[in-house]
Formats: C-alpha cells, sequence, structure tokens
C-alpha cells in the first residue's frame, strides 16, 4: 500500500510513500493505523516528490491524522531544530565562474544558476560531478555554493567534505564513515554526532547536501580503503531505497584526467550529470583583478600590470606563440595563476611583463601548491626540472612509463616506493590527458617555456657534463628546425635578458666550443651543428641591442660565435634570416653558411670577403653600405641561383647561366633544328 506507521519519542507518524494515492485514506486502513498507534495522535508525512504533498489539508482529513507535514519539515522541526552551522570561509574576490555539461561542451553558463538549479530541479540526477584541471577554482567554487545554501530561505544543509579534514588524519585505515564525521564536526557547531542512520535519512530526505570536494584526492590516498568505484557505490546507497523518489544531492569535485581516466562507463553513469569547471574569460580575468585591487592605492595601474602579465604567461604577446582557441583554455584563464599574480603584485614585486619572466615565480608557487596538495615528495624545484626533461621529449605525448622513469631519476627514496605518489602526479596540474590515454601539456605556453628553461640552463651552466653538451645541441638543433622557433627564441631571451652581459659572452663562448668539437667527440652530426648554430645565432640577435650606432660593438659580441674569437675571422658560423644592425667592414668569412639571409642595415668594405662559404636560399641586401664592394671567392664558395644572381647585380655583370639551363636552351635548340628540317623553312606556326 505503499503506508508505514512509526513511534517514536516525538510522537507517532503515518508515513506515505510516494506513490501512495489519496484514496488508500479509507475506513479500513483508518482502523488498523489506530490500533497500532495505541489510541493515540498521529502526524501524517509525505515524501517531498508525492503529489499529495501539494494539498496537505486534503490528506490531513482524509487520512484522519492530527496534522500532515513533509518529511523534509518534520525533519526540521525535530531532529534539526536546535543545529547550527559553523561559517565557511570564503574569498572577496570571488569571481562566479561557468561551467559547461559535457553534452553540450560548446556552451558556458553561469556555475552557481547550475549547482542551485540542480540542487532544487525535481528531475535531475542525484550525483553531479563537477571536473576541472587544478588550480581551476572548484575549493572556492563549492564553498561559496555552501555558503550561500547555510544563508539561503530552503533550509537545505551542505555537509562540505574537503581534503584538509582528512587529508593528516590518514595515519590509519579510515572509511566513509569516519570521513563523514569529521566533516560534520566541521560543519556543524551544535553536537551532532555521526549515527548512521540517522545520516542516510538526512541525505536521502535532501537535508544534507554532500558537497565532496578533492574526490580524487580521497581516492588517490593509499591509506584509504577503496578505489573510485567502491565509494560511487557506496554513495548511491544512500540515493537507492524502497521508495526511489528520494530527493538526496550528492556533489562531487574532481581532477578531470583522474574522472575520465579512472570512473568512466560506470554501472551507475545514468545517475551522475558531469560538468567542466571553465576557465576566466577575459572579462571575468579583469573582474577579479578589480576585485582584488580594488580598494588599494594606485589600483589602476596595478591591474593594467596584472591583465597584461596574465596576457604574457597565455602567450598572448609572442608573435607566433599557439594559443588555445578558446580564451578561458589558457593558462592565463586559470583562476590560480591570477591569483599568484595578484599575490605578486599586492607583495611589492616589481614585473615588467615585457622583459622579464613573471612565469618562474608563478610555476614555483604552482608546484609548491601542488606538493601540498596531491601530497608529493618533491620539492618545488626538481618538479620543474622534471617538467623541462618530459616536455622536451614529448612528441608523441607522455606515457606513463615516461613518468615512471622521470620520478626514478629525480624523485627521493620514499617516493620510489609509493605507488600511489606516481598515480597523483600524473594528475598534476601541468598536465592533461589526451583521447588516446596519453599525457601533454595542458596549456601550449608551457612546453615552450619549459623548452626554453632547459635550454637557458643549458647555455648558463658552469661545468657542462658531455652527456649534458650533447642533450643541449641536440634540442637547441630540434628547436631550430620545427614550427614554432620563434616562440621557443623569444622565451629563451626572455630569460637570458636577466643576466649580465659578461655572463652572457661567457655563456656563448661555451655554447660556441660545443658547436665546434669534433664530430666524433661530440657524438652530434653535422646537421645538428648546423641547426644548433642557426638557433643560437637567432638568440644572439635578439639579445643584441638594436641600435644602429652600436654596429662595432654588436659585431664584437657576434665574434664569440666564432672558431676565432679574437680576430675579423669570422669562421664556422651559422647565418640565416635577418641580420640588422652589424658593421662587417674586414670581416673575412670562411668555412660558413648563410641560409635565406638578409642583411639590413648593415655596412661592408673592399676587406669583406667570403671564401669556403655556403648560401643556401636568398641573399638580400637593404638599406646597407658597401655591399658593391665586398669579395666572393666563387671557385671556393657554393652559391644558390638566387645568391649568384644578387652577387652578379652588385657587380654589373649577367648572372651565369646555371648548368641545368643551358642543358634545356641545347634542348630546345635541337627540337627547332628538327622541326626546320621537317617542314622547310625557319619558324614555326603557332595556331
Amino acid at each position: 500500500m505503499g503506508i508505514i506507521c512509526i513511534g517514536s519519542d516525538y510522537g507517532y507518524y503515518l508515513y506515505l510513500k510516494a506513490n501512495c494515492p489519496l484514496n488508500e485514506g479509507n475506513f479500513a486502513n483508518i482502523k488498523k493505523w489506530r490500533e497500532l498507534s495505541e489510541p493515540k495522535k498521529y502526524q501524517v508525512v509525505v515524501t517531498p516528490r508525492s503529489r499529495l504533498n501539494s494539498n496537505l489539508e486534503a490528506v490531513r482529513v482524509k487520512f484522519e491524522g492530527e496534522s500532515a507535514v513533509s518529511s523534509q519539515t518534520l525533519i526540521r522541526q525535530t531532529l534539526m531544530r536546535n543545529v547550527k552551522f559553523i561559517d565557511i570561509d570564503t574569498t572577496d574576490s570571488f569571481i562566479e565562474p561557468n561551467v559547461a555539461s559535457l553534452l553540450v561542451p560548446e556552451k558556458g553558463i553561469n556555475s552557481l544558476e547550475v549547482l542551485k538549479d540542480w540542487i532544487s530541479r525535481e528531475d535531475a540526477k542525484s550525483i553531479l560531478v563537477l571536473v576541472g584541471g587544478g588550480g581551476m577554482g572548484k575549493t572556492t567554487l563549492v564553498r561559496q555554493l555552501a555558503n550561500d545554501l547555510q544563508r539561503g530561505p530552503n533550509r537545505i544543509y551542505p555537509i562540505l567534505i574537503e581534503s584538509d579534514q582528512w587529508r593528516y588524519a590518514l595515519h590509519s585505515r579510515l572509511d566513509l564513515a569516519d570521513i563523514w564525521d569529521l566533516a560534520i564536526r566541521r560543519s556543524l557547531s551544535h553536537n551532532f554526532m555521526y549515527h548512521e542512520d540517522a545520516f542516510h535519512t538526512l541525505v536521502s530526505e535532501g537535508i544534507f547536501v554532500i558537497i565532496f570536494d578533492g574526490f580524487d584526492e580521497l581516492c588517490l590516498n593509499p591509506r584509504f580503503p577503496g578505489g573510485p568505484r567502491e565509494i560511487i557505490a557506496q554513495l548511491m546507497s544512500y540515493i537507492h531505497s524502497d521508495d526511489d523518489d528520494k530527493p538526496a544531492r550528492i556533489l562531487l569535485t574532481s581532477r578531470e584526467t583522474y574522472w575520465h581516466s579512472t570512473t568512466g562507463n560506470t554501472e551507475y553513469e545514468n545517475d551522475l550529470e558531469v560538468y567542466k569547471l571553465l576557465g576566466f574569460n577575459h572579462q571575468q580575468r579583469k573582474n577579479y583583478f578589480q576585485t582584488y585591487f580594488g580598494k588599494k592605492e594606485d589600483s589602476e595601474e596595478i591591474i593594467d600590470t596584472a591583465l597584461r602579465v596574465s596576457k604574457e604567461v597565455g602567450g598572448k604577446l609572442f608573435r607566433n606563440t599557439e594559443q588555445e582557441d578558446v580564451n578561458a583554455e589558457r593558462l592565463s584563464g586559470t583562476p590560480l595563476i591570477l591569483h599568484l599574480i595578484a599575490v605578486a603584485l599586492e607583495s611589492g614585486t616589481t614585473i615588467n611583463p615585457y622583459e622579464a619572466d613573471p612565469l618562474d615565480r608563478i610555476l614555483l608557487g604552482v608546484c609548491s601548491r601542488e606538493k601540498r596538495r596531491q601530497q608529493l615528495s618533491i620539492d618545488e624545484n626538481t618538479q620543474m626540472e622534471i617538467f623541462e626533461e618530459l616536455f622536451r621529449n614529448d612528441a608523441q605525448g607522455i606515457q606513463e612509463d615516461d613518468i615512471q622513469l622521470c620520478l626514478d631519476i629525480y624523485g627521493e627514496a620514499d617516493a620510489l616506493q609509493d605507488e600511489s605518489q606516481v598515480a597523483r602526479f600524473r594528475h598534476h596540474f601541468f598536465l592533461v590527458r589526451d583521447e588516446n590515454g596519453a599525457y601533454m601539456p595542458r596549456y601550449e605556453v608551457l612546453r615552450t617555456y619549459f623548452i626554453s628553461r632547459f635550454l637557458a640552463r643549458g647555455l648558463l651552466e658552469s661545468e657542462p657534463s658531455e652527456g649534458a653538451r650533447r642533450t643541449f645541441i641536440e634540442h637547441l638543433a630540434k628547436n631550430a628546425n620545427v614550427a614554432g622557433t620563434t616562440q621557443i627564441t623569444d622565451w629563451l631571451v626572455i630569460q637570458l635578458r636577466q643576466h649580465g652581459e659578461d655572463i652572457l659572452i661567457d655563456a656563448f663562448r661555451k655554447a660556441s666550443e660545443m658547436l665546434h668539437e669534433p664530430i666524433s667527440r661530440s657524438q652530434t652530426t653535422v646537421s645538428q651543428q648546423r641547426f644548433a648554430g642557426q638557433m643560437l645565432f637567432k638568440i644572439v640577435l635578439q639579445l643584441l641591442p638594436s641600435n644602429i650606432d652600436k654596429k662595432s660593438k654588436r659585431i664584437c659580441l657576434v665574434r664569440y660565435l666564432s672558431n676565432e674569437r679574437e680576430t675579423n675571422h669570422l669562421s664556422e658560423m651559422h647565418f640565416c634570416g635577418i641580420l640588422e644592425g652589424f658593421d662587417f667592414c674586414g670581416c673575412k668569412f670562411s668555412n660558413s653558411s648563410f641560409e635565406s639571409s638578409v642583411f639590413r642595415n648593415c655596412a661592408f668594405d673592399s676587406d669583406t670577403t667570403f671564401e669556403k662559404s655556403v648560401f643556401f636560399g636568398g641573399l638580400t641586401f637593404q638599406n646597407s653600405t658597401g655591399q658593391k664592394m665586398i669579395v666572393v671567392d666563387k671557385t671556393t664558395c657554393t652559391m644558390s641561383d638566387e645568391a649568384d644572381l644578387t652577387i652578379n647585380q652588385l657587380r654589373g655583370r649577367r648572372q651565369e647561366k646555371s648548368r641545368g639551363e643551358k642543358l634545356a636552351e641545347k634542348a630546345i635548340v635541337q627540337a627547332l633544328d628538327q622541326l626546320r628540317s621537317r617542314r622547310g623553312h625557319g619558324y614555326i606556326a603557332l595556331n
């Protein structure tokens, strides 16, 4: 019949299940209920989603009860009447982010609106999963939600479960009951002890809304028994009962990589709604800094600097930097990154968004947070070195074995014995998982940054080992011969500009020595040395002052890349692209290569000579002086047709025909002779 008679210390209750119709209140049934209630008065209780809940007075009359109430109202009037909640700490600079359903991923909507609607909507699924990368603001958002629910008019009681409640309590094995108990003690000021049946009822009736922040962190903790599927199964037991029409609501937050790699295709998939937390768009980013700095002196100037720095870390200021298509998916859309920028500027740190390297401090802050949140035994600087190793070798994606190997090399002894630490490291802020299961940089700018960081350290290392020298040359060459060279160079130059001229000159001396080592000793190839030389030259060009009046000083610095640094003899150098503002008067080039070179605002004289050198592609002179006096030894130089034409034009001579042109001309003459002999006249009639 869908009817239960209940007696308690508070009185007697006639509980009507969700499917109980009004006509069950007939004479025969009422007689039985009165006998069971020992002729005492009873209250009629209906479920919140029952049709009977819409007209409680009719229910009271039909079932002859003293009163009629919903189960939620009854619990609030009895069990929860003296319960008070402890205030939840929230941030004053909270900016509401957007979320997107995985079913409609392209449409972002207000996150709090979605979550509150899910709690109240009758047809909503019982469990909602909020996924997002590290630092996206999952904890900040659910704290704001819990605070709003506490203060709202509907008297819904959020039980907020956060990782810091149990992280340091896991000295022994704990189960979900212990987690509930810790969360209740943190949430309620009243002496409300955990009782399984009472807690089950409060959750199933929708009185307690469970907000389980850091679901992935608990699952990955080696001291907690059971994996995500087992925990979800336990959570579902609070929802599925003999009366399926329950308004229970459980919110889980998890890092996106963990959720999709571990919990997909569960038997409870139909009971889950999954939303992705999106990063800030430009307006939200601006609102965040305005809220954070709004009441401070010189706030407009600080906000402007913060916005410029955030654009830089998102890769916007670099002309060829690959960027994520959607603004909110860039590094500059990550709330944690924006918070670190704000903290740095608030502390008085001077950051020039165009010259300094703001990412170094910011990313070290991220690694420090990951060490704490993911319980890693690897310090911040070591984490940075690990990602240098991973990202410079990830052309085909990073496999789990690659991560394991790096942790074996860089990690501490304790970490090697902790398999769960490897699992936690795979969900690091810097990593994301692709559809094939391989890991890759979460943001493209991270790949660029860590490659350039590795190259900068390689240049500045005082006593590099033979293996380190070889690795440096290989990666310098690799990144000179692939798309994206300019962005790598830009970031590398930004990092090198923080060092003085003497340090840079010494670094380029050592780099040049590495490039001119015999192949057999360095174990690098000729092409690797050539491409590495091109990359190194690009770096020097960007580091040198652009003022044309300093041509002599600039050429002196360039000599440090040559094999003979103390004279005007520039040997075994590799030039490519634009060469601007150099005084090449008296310079003798030998055993060098020039690839699509453009000499702009340069000076030459009759002592400028080229011998035993190779010219690839074009050769152009723009706004230069003395180029007509240069001497090119064509007997020892290898010239492209374009370069040969340029040199001949400088000499005022016609270009000598290439071998291919001579053969083509000879073939045409032979064809004409054959036609003349056949037609008997000396011309060809064209139709």
